[in-house]
């Protein structure tokens, strides 16, 4: 395993199964112990495929993934808005490090809760990754559905979207919304033909 350290403190963990196939791009929180795990299952479910998995770790969880400002929702801490300039370190710096010396077949990024609304926020405004992964993604973001409604979704991409089960049984009203973007999404999605 390998690890390199951004400029601004992006920690990227990375393991290298081969020398070829995709670079899979992870968004995790700081001091994540999931890497390991996440490096087997990727294994398993590929059949032992060659593959790259990049754990990028921020220093900040609701300033670095939040797409824009928001008031705080969970607790006392507002989002900062900081995604772009996480996305912009990503792609000029890490991954260009990273992929360096390698054939880059295909790029997609990942992430879960509020990690997994960055990675699908990235794939959408960056034209950057083949495809995207977003596990319980926070897609009850403030402007979040506004957003999608106003952003063209690149055909024959590679789209994953998963809701967890804690969703639905939040008691909390913005949280309860999770359910409600997705699918609407994936009606958005169908009728694109995608």
């Amino acid at each position: 395993m390998d690890r390199y350290v951004s400029s601004s403190g992006i920690i990227c963990n990375i393991l290298h199964n081969g020398d070829s196939g995709p670079f899979i791009y992870w968004g995790v929180s700081p001091n994540s112990n999931d890497f390991i795990a996440m490096a087997n299952f990727i294994k398993t479910l590929s059949n032992d495929a060659p593959f790259h998995l990049v754990a990028f770790e921020v220093k900040d969880w609701n300033a670095d993934f939040s797409p824009w400002k928001a008031n705080a929702v969970l607790g006392k801490e507002a989002f900062a808005g900081k995604a772009q300039s996480t996305l912009d370190e990503l792609i000029s710096e890490c991954i260009l490090r990273i992929e360096a010396g390698y054939n880059v077949e295909t790029r997609y990024i990942a992430g879960y809760s509020l990690a997994g609304l960055f990675a699908l926020w990235a794939f959408l405004g960056s034209k950057y990754f083949a495809g995207v992964a977003s596990c319980s993604g926070s897609l009850w973001f403030p402007h979040w559905l506004g957003y999608i409604k106003e952003t063209e979704v690149p055909y024959g991409c590679n789209i994953y979207l998963s809701l967890g089960d804690a969703e639905e049984k939040q008691k909390i009203k913005l949280c309860l919304l999770s359910v409600m973007p997705q699918g609407r999404l994936i009606k958005f999605l169908k009728r694109i033909k995608m």
